[in-house]
């Protein structure tokens, strides 16, 4: 069977133009993709049962590639299916490699200075007898008892934070744990793995932390991120989970909805050594973790350039509930009326926390969970992704202090 070739990205009318030619279409049997999430779902469906070949549009700016949604693109794709044979398409590439990804560029805006010499045709064929979906699972590890295990929700923006502060590379850290892509490491003399789900939810977050528990048996889950605040909470606000409240249980009745109050603990041991780690002083100024943090912010160049509307501001803490529920919540007043009539003190809101806590509980081993969310928004109506880099930046920042400052023991 004929390869086809699938492009990603490559809504550019140069490129796609330059593709369905007449002149160079009998090159390629050109099919194209929006975006990451469509291609996933066609791959499952139908994609992985046919060869083909892969081809990206990084469409970045010349500075830095990282900065593409091309390269974004790049990453998930690896992550998910990291046997797969990709190259990526630009103008603006310096070299026909970068950091291990092949890159076949465009010299200029004329389809006659394409480079056609740049690209495999036959190397970069992905065929279904490659078996390119299988991860195995590295015997070195599994099995081997590891201190913590960091899951996250997302890989994009959470995962990719607790990647940037650990300073983790798909080189050198990457493992497969099963169906999952994960990062094994070492910080403080502990032996971490750090890996995203499948997909968001309570359902995903307690499969994979039933998964790490049974394969790793390790002494603390943690889960870092972003959540929606309370009305009263700020965009970077740190939240430390007392304990997980599960919404919408109970029963329907023509009455209306009686409610359930479903919630699951995490570790006491741990909230009290956070407690102690972040006390304030008699103005309500916070020590330790919190002051480290802000001063990371205010010093690192990266952080000062990329975050300049958030990075100068003072950072609040709170060792509160939260809510765990099934849909995202934006609706003005929601909070107030809903959430904290479950519990007056709860502060934020997320969708995975319950499903990983209820996961620990249950597996009748000396596992521990902790959750640790950066609030990105106000959940009442005006939910915004603005804030979403910078809340998972919090977040992962708050975990490694925690590691190094020997919390967690």
């Amino acid at each position: 069977m004929e390869a086809i070739d699938i492009f990603i990205n490559c809504k550019d009318d140069f490129i796609s133009n330059l593709i369905s030619n007449d002149e160079v279409y009998d090159k390629f049997n050109p099919v194209f993709v929006d975006n990451l999430r469509t291609f996933k779902r066609l791959y499952e469906k139908s994609f992985k049962y046919i060869p083909f070949r892969l081809w990206i549009h990084l469409n970045f700016d010349g500075s830095s590639v990282e900065t593409s949604k091309g390269y974004s693109i790049v990453n998930g794709i690896k992550d998910k299916y990291p046997l797969l044979k990709l190259q990526c398409i630009t103008r603006k590439a310096t070299s026909s490699e970068y950091r291990g990804i092949k890159i076949c560029y465009l010299y200029n805006d004329s389809s006659s200075n394409w480079n056609w010499n740049h690209f495999d045709f036959s190397g970069a064929i992905n065929n279904p007898s490659d078996a390119h979906t299988e991860k195995q699972i590295d015997p070195k590890i599994h099995n081997e008892r590891i201190d913590i295990v960091i899951i996250t929700a997302l890989y994009f923006d959470e995962m990719e934070k607790i990647k940037e502060v650990f300073s983790l590379t798909n080189e050198q850290h990457k493992i497969s744990i099963g169906q999952f892509s994960g990062y094994k490491f070492s910080s403080n003399n502990k032996k971490i793995i750090a890996v995203s789900q499948a997909e968001m939810g309570m359902v995903d977050a307690a499969i994979l932390t039933t998964k790490i528990i049974n394969d790793y048996n390790p002494k603390y889950v943690i889960m870092p991120g972003v959540c929606g605040g309370k009305s009263n909470t700020s965009l970077g606000d740190i939240v430390v989970s007392k304990k997980i409240e599960l919404l919408f249980t109970g029963k329907l009745t023509d009455r209306g909805i009686e409610k359930d109050n479903i919630q699951e603990p995490v570790d006491t041991q741990s909230i009290e050594n956070i407690k102690s780690e972040i006390r304030t002083n008699e103005s309500g100024i916070f020590k330790g973790i919190i002051p480290d943090i802000e001063q990371l912010l205010r010093t690192t160049e990266l952080y000062t350039e990329k975050f300049k509307e958030f990075a100068n501001q003072n950072l609040n803490f709170h060792i509160e509930p939260t809510a765990c529920s099934p849909l995202v919540i934006d609706k003005k007043g929601y909070f107030e009326e809903f959430i904290t009539d479950i519990d007056r003190k709860t502060v934020a809101v997320e969708m995975e926390g319950y499903g990983l806590a209820r996961a620990v509980k249950l597996s009748n081993t000396n596992t521990k969970a902790i959750l640790v969310k950066g609030v990105m928004d106000n959940a009442d109506g005006s939910k915004s992704d603005k804030g979403k880099e910078f809340a998972a930046l919090v977040s992962a920042l708050f975990v490694k202090k925690l590691i190094e400052k020997n919390l967690l023991e």
